[in-house]
């Protein structure tokens, strides 16, 4: 009877809450003065008035580029940051139409998708006009670049990967952020399962790629393997077969 094989007991370490203390850490720092958004990216308001030029050459400077607003969720945020410290109606973004032969991008030449323009902006698309976002409601006007406006810089964070400790005698894989161990146990598949999680607080695995599958195998160590996974057909346990498997 099928089920009554005998796979070979593949581990994969840390179920639910456990495992993530064997994951990549990553610890994000934002430049002195900024403030980091849910979307990762750090925001800087620069209360002294320049032109868009300058403003640009003073983010390029510590490290960032005038604000690029990818998303209505980012431009509500910065609306957020703007009305309540600014003492301006409005105030620079990176939008200009200088890069690109009077189309408009940001200033770090990436095309506009999302726009959030007010009624009858912008005038003109021709080179040498700049966009600012009004404090009253968010929306998006262009200018001549040289007037003088308060700004926002945007800077991506200084970033840290800690790389994750697996136990002794367990696999790291980078590509799936998990540990891994092999056992040569004879059990069925709700036996396998408890066994990962009495003795190891772990799981059967759940294979998304060929990498990982790969992995598996090499790390059992045969060409042809047969074992349990977290799959589930009508209701029940499903057998995987996995063949020619070259090492």
């Amino acid at each position: 009877m099928i089920g009554d094989v005998a796979p070979k007991l593949f581990a994969l370490f840390g179920s639910a809450n456990h495992y993530e203390r064997f994951l990549p850490k990553i610890l994000s720092d934002c430049p002195s003065g900024s403030v980091q958004s849910s979307n990762g990216n750090c925001y800087q308001l620069i209360f002294t008035p320049r032109t868009w030029y300058q403003a640009e050459s003073d983010c390029v400077a510590n490290g960032g580029h005038l604000a690029s607003i990818t998303n209505a969720f980012t431009n509500s945020y910065l609306l957020q940051l703007g009305d309540k410290f600014f003492n301006s109606n409005d105030y620079w973004i990176g939008g200009t139409s200088n890069f690109l032969g009077g189309n408009w991008s940001w200033s770090d030449y990436k095309p506009f998708g999302y726009t959030n323009w007010a009624f009858g902006y912008p005038n003109i698309n021709a080179v040498g006009f700049c966009a600012s976002q009004r404090l009253n409601d968010g929306l998006w006007m262009d200018g001549v670049c040289t007037q003088q406006k308060q700004y926002i810089c945007e800077f991506m964070p200084n970033t840290t990967v800690t790389c994750p400790s697996c136990p002794d005698g367990w696999f790291y894989s980078s590509s799936s952020n998990k540990c891994y161990k092999g056992e040569t146990l004879y059990l069925k598949w709700s036996a396998a399962l408890k066994h990962c999680q009495t003795k190891y607080n772990a799981t059967l695995p759940s294979i998304h790629s060929d990498i990982e599958n790969l992995l598996v195998a090499r790390i059992m160590d045969v060409a042809i393997v047969l074992y349990w996974m977290q799959a589930m057909q009508h209701g029940g346990p499903k057998i995987v077969m996995i063949t020619k498997i070259m090492l």
